[in-house]
């Protein structure tokens, strides 16, 4: 078959054609909005004693770093698909945690952070965009302090010409529990 200048055409127009269909659609949710600090403290305090069993759960899974509805994240195999045998912990325990994350509104699940100061728990709340590009939303939860601590995280509180390219505020919400806002 011998190549003609119609292809890259017909490609570029069908191209333009989509391009609307897929905006639309927002498949990133870069238009929807992350849930106001309030909903999440009213969220928090009224579900407090689920959100301190995920803690402990995950604090008796350490070597789970990231525990979402559809993969698992070990500390030492980031390998996804893997077998049951190699989720972390049984299926019954992951059935468990995406029923917390169902009650408690964490529509991307938790992840764990660990440095020299110690482990942060994320509980995320709300995330749009991409990776490395997005923003996401939701609760921390460490021994220590976090910083910076800033009155309101319903928005990134630093000014565009003070942020870095990706960092993490933090609202304080009581002793270890933060709201999270991750740029």
């Amino acid at each position: 078959m011998k190549m003609t200048g119609k292809f890259p055409k017909m490609y570029f127009f069908s191209f333009l054609l989509f391009m609307p269909v897929l905006i639309a659609c927002d498949p990133f949710d870069l238009h929807k909005s992350h849930p106001s600090d309030d909903e999440l403290i009213r969220n928090f305090y009224k579900n407090e004693a689920d959100f301190n069993k995920l803690i402990s759960m995950s604090n008796q899974d350490p070597k789970v770093i990231r525990i979402a509805r559809d993969f698992t994240r070990l500390e030492n195999n980031w390998q996804w698909p893997r077998p049951e045998s190699e989720l972390g912990f049984s299926k019954q325990r992951w059935d468990e945690y995406r029923s917390l994350f169902d009650k408690l509104g964490l529509d991307a699940g938790i992840s764990r952070e660990t440095d020299s100061k110690g482990t942060v728990i994320f509980l995320t709340a709300s995330a749009k965009g991409m990776t490395f590009r997005g923003t996401s939303k939701g609760y921390a939860y460490s021994e220590k302090e976090l910083s910076p601590v800033f009155d309101s995280v319903d928005q990134n509180p630093l000014a565009p010409q003070n942020r870095p390219k990706h960092g993490v505020a933090y609202k304080k919400i009581k002793d270890h529990w933060f709201l999270s806002y991750d740029w």
